[in-house]
């Protein structure tokens, strides 16, 4: 029987490689959606690594809509007539996409386990597994009914998660990370500063990105004796931004690697790292020491309600964890 593993992101391949070496999984099948994004691509083939799989498909995404819908279509089929009732597992690496979602439910799997994608494990846990609703109890009528004609699944997925979620856990919902000693670093007088695409997705407006993070250099440079203030790019940060980050007196670094992995690589760490409400924040927290973990808050400047409660969520979580939360306004 088969390992099925749905991945798109440098963070989700970097959880599946975790997940089958703490399992110690066989027949392992990885399911890859390459993006258009160079940087993306850069990362997360610098975490691929092909001799941990027994197959891969490498798929790619397409500009226009119509064509990625017709895409979808011919790679559910395949997979469908290749691996229908020949699968265990199916590990996804992110449960708001619907061509995952319905592979999933096509392969007909003895257990669904969500892999890490961030914060957004934060919030669906909170918000839909934990009052046992899954991807059918709150999609579109229309997918709604392609997946209950397909599938019949009810129960929520397991997690592989770095997050401590037990607390929310739904009823015999596992999640199957284990616990690790936090490393005891040697220190470097610079600031990492975590960017994200906050406005190229549309969640702030560039100005207010660019304008919080110019408090967020100077509050910096007054509360701490350091060397820099690096600015660790997004994968997704457009030029411009990064342009206009660069000449508030940010130094920028591009990691090209997911940051948990090239800080394995580091003989010595920045004292203190930062960032809104970036994933990075909590991950790097878990594994590293360092002699401040700083969260700057820019809820008030979500454009979307309900983006906003997905951010105060986070920062609630944060705040639980020890993570320093500021107010910038």
């Amino acid at each position: 029987m088969n390992n099925i593993y749905l991945i798109e992101s440098p963070i989700q391949l970097k959880s599946a490689i975790s997940y089958s070496a703490h399992l110690k999984l066989k027949n392992n099948i990885l399911i890859l959606i390459k993006s258009n994004s160079k940087n993306e691509n850069t990362q997360i083939d610098g975490v691929l690594n092909k001799d941990k799989w027994d197959n891969i498909y490498i798929l790619s995404k397409f500009n226009n809509r119509f064509l990625n819908i017709i895409y979808m279509f011919f790679y559910s089929i395949f997979f469908f007539l290749k691996y229908r009732n020949k699968v265990d597992r199916v590990m996804l690496g992110d449960y708001r996409n619907f061509f995952f979602i319905l592979i999933s439910r096509l392969l007909k799997f003895k257990e669904e386990i969500l892999l890490d994608d961030g914060t957004i494990v934060v919030y669906l846990q909170y918000k839909y597994f934990r009052n046992s609703m899954i991807y059918e109890d709150y999609c579109s009528f229309f997918r709604r009914i392609i997946l209950r004609f397909v599938s019949n699944v009810k129960s929520v997925p397991n997690l592989y998660s770095i997050f401590e979620l037990s607390c929310w856990h739904d009823v015999n919902q596992v999640n199957y990370f284990v616990n690790v000693k936090k490393k005891n670093t040697i220190k470097s007088k610079d600031i990492y500063f975590f960017g994200s695409k906050y406005s190229e997705c549309g969640l702030i407006t560039l100005y207010d990105e660019i304008d919080a993070l110019s408090k967020v250099y100077k509050k910096l440079k007054l509360d701490y004796e350091i060397d820099s203030i690096i600015y660790i790019p997004h994968r997704s940060d457009s030029d411009e931004k990064i342009k206009m980050i660069n000449s508030l007196g940010f130094t920028i670094k591009r990691l090209n690697l997911p940051a948990e992995a090239y800080f394995e690589s580091l003989d010595s760490y920045p004292f203190v790292i930062a960032g809104f409400y970036t994933t990075v924040l909590y991950s790097l927290n878990y594994y590293f020491d360092f002699k401040s973990v700083i969260s700057f808050d820019i809820n008030p400047l979500i454009n979307d309600n309900h983006d906003r409660e997905g951010a105060k969520l986070i920062y609630d979580y944060y705040k639980n964890v020890g993570i320093n939360v500021i107010d910038l306004s």
